[in-house]
């Protein structure tokens, strides 16, 4: 874990350095939040998924044992999480260097616009190893009921 948190203070640092540290505003960056969020959302209602989501923080704040079944599908729903996350911000990213690269007229703005693309990335890193993975990590270590009749 202190690993983890090196590397994300590296990136965050980084970031900054790129940008010249005199606008941290884009660092805050809620279009992209909202775009992720609106992403997750899509999924998580056209798989009719959101119950399962709640049922499995359910599973991971009460560490109770769960069924084989419903293990493996919250398992599945996890790890399209992860994929899903890791590519809304790989889409956004490109879509901050498409716009980094139409404005190379100004070489002012380069630096900033540059370190705030990588900014979506960390983002979705960060959901990703705070939420989906220890999420992950509590689920496939839940007991299994038994079904004696």
């Amino acid at each position: 874990m202190a690993i983890i948190k090196l590397l994300i203070g590296i990136g965050i640092i980084s970031v900054m350095l790129i940008s010249g540290g005199e606008n941290f505003r884009w660092t805050l960056d809620l279009d992209y939040l909202v775009i992720a969020t609106l992403i997750n959302l899509y999924f998580l209602t056209v798989t009719n998924s959101i119950k399962k989501l709640i049922t499995s923080f359910k599973y991971c704040l009460v560490n109770k044992s769960i069924s084989r079944d419903s293990k493996e599908t919250l398992l599945k729903l996890n790890n399209y999480l992860i994929y899903i996350n890791i590519l809304s911000g790989l889409i956004i990213f490109v879509m901050r260097k498409i716009t980094m690269f139409s404005c190379l007229s100004d070489p002012s703005s380069i630096g900033p616009l540059s370190a705030s693309t990588w900014v979506p990335f960390y983002y979705s890193l960060l959901t990703i190893l705070l939420i989906l993975i220890p999420m992950k990590y509590i689920l496939s270590n839940l007991n299994i009921e038994d079904k004696c009749n």
